[in-house]
């Protein structure tokens, strides 16, 4: 059996299926390590003042990516106090209500869907990256990009995302859909700005050099020699 993460085999085998021989896979694309080589000129420690940290928010606008709680939490800040940015898409009528709820925060914008040669430069504006999701999330790859671009990550306690960021060494971690509780978050890295260098220099210094469909073939053909 074959998993994106240690989540995914633990509900497989609440499913019933039988414990065995397995191999742990992230969905790790080749991406991946040219956003990490393009990190090396990133400075790792940076001085910031609080308003001008810029947040940032990367994937599909959708209701179980919890996007809107990321919108309430930011909105429920102090003015000014750091920026947002998300960058994505998804349906118009969802689009209008999260604008809605963006309306009041003036420091909150969106910029609509990208392409995946552009997220070095985007990712270049970003300072600490935020993954919202409500969902089983069983192995985000937005964290592996933002991990990978030297930015450390918010995400919620929830799937895979666990397994991806050291909570407290090198990101954190917060109860999914809480809204205060990533407003506390957020608050933190807003009134201690060197906590995001003392996160940057605690992140995955290398990434596999294979990718996971990589990883995958290899196994397939040694089980295919037997």
């Amino acid at each position: 059996m074959c998993y994106i993460s240690r989540r995914t085999q633990h509900l497989a085998e609440q499913f019933g299926v039988a414990p065995g021989r397995t191999l742990i896979a992230p969905v790790r694309l080749t991406h991946i390590h040219k956003l990490h080589a393009e990190s090396a000129a990133r400075p790792k420690v940076r001085a910031l003042s609080p308003e001008r940290i810029r947040f940032g928010y990367l994937g599909a606008h959708s209701p179980e990516k919890g996007i809107e709680v990321l919108l309430h939490a930011f909105a429920g800040l102090p003015h000014p106090h750091g920026r947002l940015s998300c960058y994505g898409g998804g349906g118009a009528a969802y689009m209008a209500e999260l604008k809605r709820v963006a309306a009041p925060h003036a420091a909150i914008s969106f910029h609509g869907r990208y392409e995946q040669d552009q997220l070095g430069s985007i990712l270049g504006n970003i300072d600490v990256g935020v993954v919202p999701s409500i969902c089983e999330d069983t192995a985000p790859n937005t964290v592996f990009e933002f991990q990978a671009a030297g930015i450390p990550v918010i995400g919620s306690n929830v799937g895979g995302i666990p397994e991806q960021i050291d909570t407290g060494r090198n990101g954190a971690l917060f109860e999914p859909g809480n809204a205060r509780a990533l407003r506390e978050c957020i608050r933190r890295v807003i009134d201690e700005p060197q906590v995001i260098s003392q996160w940057a220099l605690n992140l995955p210094s290398s990434f596999d050099p294979l990718p996971s469909w990589r990883q995958i073939e290899h196994a397939l053909c040694e089980l295919a020699g037997r």
